[in-house]
This record gives C-alpha cells, sequence and structure tokens, in this order.
C-alpha cells in the first residue's frame, strides 16, 4: 500500500508542477512590455483597449479556476502525506515486532507436543483470517507491481516463441519426438519463464513465491516424465507433494496444536523419502547429475532438525526448518532441469542457426556441448540461494542493502537514474532483439529489385523494433 501510496503521490506532484507552470505562464503574459505598448492613434487604442478588455474577461475565469485547482492540489498533497507519514510509521512498527520475533525464533515457543494445551483457538477461525490475509498480500502485491507483472508475461511469451519457432525449424520427427524442450513446447518455454522472470519481483510474499514453484514444478513433472524413471518419478512427486502441503501450511497464521502434529507428519515424510532416494545405491546409479543428492540430504538434515524442534517446544524455528527443506530440495531439482532445457535449445539452436549473419541472440552455438557451461550451475546456485534465503528473516540484512543500491537515485549532469532503471532498459532492449531476431524476414531473392525493397522493408522492421523497445524504456 506504501509503494501505491508513493506512486499517487509522484503523481499528484507532477500534475502541480503543471499547474504552477500554467499559473506562471499566465503571470509572465499579463506582463509582457508588449501589452503596454499603446498606439498614438485614438481610434486604434479604443479597439485596443476593446480588446484586452475582452481578452481579460475570458482569461478571468481560468484564472480563478486555475488558482482553486492549486488550492485543491495543495489540500489533496497535505492529506497524501499524513497518509503517508502514518504508513511509514506503522511499517517501522511492524518491522519493530518483526524484530523481535525473529530474535525469540531459538527460543521454546510452547510447551513440548505431549503436553496437554491449555488452550485452542478453532480451527475455521485460524483457517478464515489465514485465506484472507493471503487474498490481500495477493492483492496489494500485484497491484503495486503491475509493470512488473507485465515484463513478467512479455518474456514468458518471448520464451514460449522462442521455444515453438525452434520447433518449426528443426523437420526431423524424431529429433522433436527424443527432445525434452521441443516434445512439450508449451509446458517447457512456461517452465523456464516462470522460474526465470520471478526474479523481477522484488520481495515477493511466500504465497506468491510459492505458487510460480508449484506451478513450474508440475510443469516440469509432465516435461521430464519421458526422461525418468518411475523410481525417481515416485520420489519427484513424494517431495513435491511435501512441499505444497509444507507451504500451505506456511501460510497458517497461528499455531495449534493439531499444526504441530501436521509439521511432525510431513518432515518425518520427508526424512524417510530422503533416506529412500540416498540409502539405494542401485538407483543412485540412475542418475546422470549427481547434484540432485547434495539438496537431498541437506533437505532430510533440516527436516530432522525440525522434528527435533518440534518436539520440544520450538515451534517457530521447526516450521521454518520443515519450508526450507523442501525448498531447498523443490529450488534445486527445478533450476537444474531448467538448466538441461535451456542447454538443450542451445544445442538444437546450432544445428539451425548455423552462419554467421543468422546467429540467433550472437551466441555462438557450435561451442556448446551437451553439458551446461559453468556460468549455468552458477546461476543456479545464486537462484538456490536467493529462493532458499528468504525462508529467514535474517536474508533482509543481506537482501536490503542490494536492493537499496538497485533503488537508489544516481545523478549525472542533469540526468537522474538508478541501477534498476538501466537493467530494466537493458532487458526492454533485449526483448526487442529477441522479437527481431525470432521473426527473421531477410531472405535470399534473386531479382536485385525485388531485393533492394525486401532490404529497405527488413531495415524499416528492425527500426521499427528499435525503436518500440527504446520508447518502452
Amino acid at each position: 500500500m506504501s509503494i501505491e501510496v508513493r506512486s499517487l503521490k509522484r503523481d499528484i506532484d507532477r500534475y502541480q508542477d503543471r499547474l504552477t507552470n500554467y499559473q506562471l505562464e499566465l503571470d509572465s503574459l499579463s506582463n509582457d512590455p508588449a501589452l503596454f505598448v499603446i498606439s498614438k492613434d485614438s481610434a486604434n487604442l479604443a479597439r485596443y483597449l476593446g480588446r484586452i478588455r475582452v481578452i481579460a474577461l475570458e482569461i478571468a475565469p481560468i484564472t480563478l479556476k486555475l488558482a482553486e485547482r492549486i488550492n485543491g492540489v495543495h489540500e489533496l498533497q497535505n492529506k497524501i502525506n499524513l497518509e503517508l507519514a502514518r504508513l511509514e510509521s506503522d511499517m517501522e512498527e511492524i518491522l519493530y515486532y518483526q524484530n523481535r520475533l525473529s530474535n525469540r525464533t531459538i527460543g521454546r515457543n510452547f510447551v513440548n507436543i505431549w503436553v496437554p494445551s491449555k488452550f485452542e483457538r478453532p480451527m475455521n477461525e485460524i483457517l478464515y483470517f489465514s485465506f484472507v490475509k493471503a487474498k490481500l498480500l495477493y492483492f496489494y502485491y500485484l497491484r503495486a507491481h503491475l509493470g512488473k507483472l507485465f515484463f513478467f508475461f512479455l518474456g514468458t511469451l518471448i520464451v514460449v516463441i522462442y521455444v515453438h519457432v525452434l520447433r518449426r525449424k528443426i523437420n526431423d520427427e524424431n529429433v522433436i519426438q527424443a527432445s525434452l524442450l521441443l516434445h512439450r513446447p508449451l509446458l517447457s518455454g512456461l517452465t523456464i519463464a516462470l522460474c526465470v522472470m520471478q526474479f523481477i519481483f522484488p520481495t515477493p510474499p511466500f504465497v506468491f513465491t510459492i505458487t510460480i514453484l508449484t506451478i513450474a514444478s508440475i510443469f516440469l513433472s509432465l516435461v521430464f516424465r519421458p526422461a525418468i524413471t518411475g523410481y525417481w518419478m515416485k520420489v519427484w512427486l513424494s517431495i513435491l507433494t511435501l512441499f505444497i502441503f509444507a507451504g500451505l501450511d506456511n501460510l497458517v497464521l497461528q499455531p495449534s496444536r493439531l499444526e504441530r502434529w501436521l509439521i511432525l507428519v510431513i518432515a518425518t515424510l520427508a526424512c524417510l523419502v530422503g533416506l529412500l532416494a540416498l540409502c539405494h545405491k542401485k538407483r543412485r546409479d540412475e542418475i546422470k547429475e549427481r547434484w540432485i543428492l547434495f539438496p537431498i540430504a541437506f533437505m532430510v538434515f533440516l527436516e530432522f532438525a525440525s522434528i527435533i524442534l518440534n518436539l520440544f517446544g520450538r515451534f517457530n524455528l521447526s516450521k521454518v526448518l520443515l519450508v526450507a527443506g523442501l525448498t531447498n530440495a523443490v529450488v534445486f531439482i527445478l533450476f537444474l532441469w531448467v538448466i538441461r532445457l535451456v542447454n538443450e535449445g542451445l544445442q538444437l539452436a546450432s544445428s539451425v542457426y548455423q552462419k554467421q549473419e543468422r546467429r540467433l541472440f550472437y551466441i555462438n552455438y557450435n561451442r556448446v556441448g551437451k553439458r551446461a557451461p559453468a556460468f549455468f550451475y552458477a546461476v543456479l546456485i545464486v537462484g538456490w540461494f536467493v529462493l532458499f534465503g528468504r525462508n529467514f528473516y535474517e536474508f533482509r540484512f543481506l537482501a536490503d542493502p542490494l536492493r537499496d543500491f538497485l533503488e537508489t537515485g544516481h545523478r549525472l549532469g542533469n540526468y537522474q537514474f538508478s541501477v534498476n532503471n538501466l537493467l530494466v532498459f537493458l532487458f526492454i532492449m533485449v526483448c526487442a532483439t529477441c522479437f527481431q531476431r525470432l521473426f527473421p524476414i531477410s531472405q535470399q531473392i534473386p531479382n536485385g529489385r525485388k531485393r533492394k525493397g525486401q532490404l529497405r522493408t527488413n531495415f524499416d522492421w528492425e527500426a521499427g523494433f528499435y525503436s518500440f523497445g527504446s520508447r518502452l524504456s
């Protein structure tokens, strides 16, 4: 809400500046020396004074309305400033209580789980307030980031179109059926886009993050179903199901004895699934990417710690570790397969865009190997760390200074900019380049006159793409 109020305040300030400029222009015109150049001819002087009188009568209502509007805008600015100050005060109070809760995370919150509880709020009330809070978070967060939501859908559209264009250019049906990326192009493109584009949203609420991860994981399950054995598919679906239940439980506001038992059951099942995946040596040999075993082992450790803490009344930390452990496994596996899909797309593109002048995005596809580059794995680790760290309040001490650095305005002469604005500008220009490359118009035409006209058309199209991107930026 504070973001929306600040945006409204900027709009009101700009509107007030426009009205003030109009007032200054009217004042400067009324004091223009040219108005006081009087003719010596009495007839011309009479006509001139008559015209001045008519102009004064026409301008007087405009001047009065302009003054009333400026006064009204000043009153509205005062109300907005008071509301913004009230919101900032409330935010400071919320941060204060969050810090207090964070400092008490390790401490005991309840009695041991086998000790009877003295008071329990009705479960329907707890679920009702939790649902209302989640709905309000969704509504206000998306409303405050409509621009980023537009770029989210734009980036998703670009990725899906790229995969479909690549599939059309490959005529070999055997290659299409053997390719995970091209076998289900829509689901593959959506999976890649959801995993990548979610990072344009700053400090998203948990309900938003779990929605993106759940949808992407379901799409990925449909994409890699032909590529893995039934055993590992069952392991993945078990982890994903427990992750969804843990995420839904994390949306519950007030703890209860029923929730503590639910957390205990979910953590125990997660430990069992992880141990079965790690201890089955024959099944481990079926995995090509041994990296998957590390997040599963880490999940087992965190879930075991969650069980112990929950038994002895450390509810808050137990709940955090429950969600963090399953998030760690789901995100790592999800990103690892996304890297495989991206690398497969680069390999397929190397067989399509062979000529130097037709290389898509200026990537040297011929140097792409069967294994993803190390840069992709570095991006995987960074993305995993961000999504895993968001489960802990202490992560803000690292994320907030970085966000301030990106959003703080810098001045260079008469120009004011921020690092975030520069990144948005580069992203939009890359999108314009993507559209221009995805719809190649230049063709080899024998006729010279036709070729000249075609080159002019190509230039107009390319200029149009980049002009649109620069204007949008």
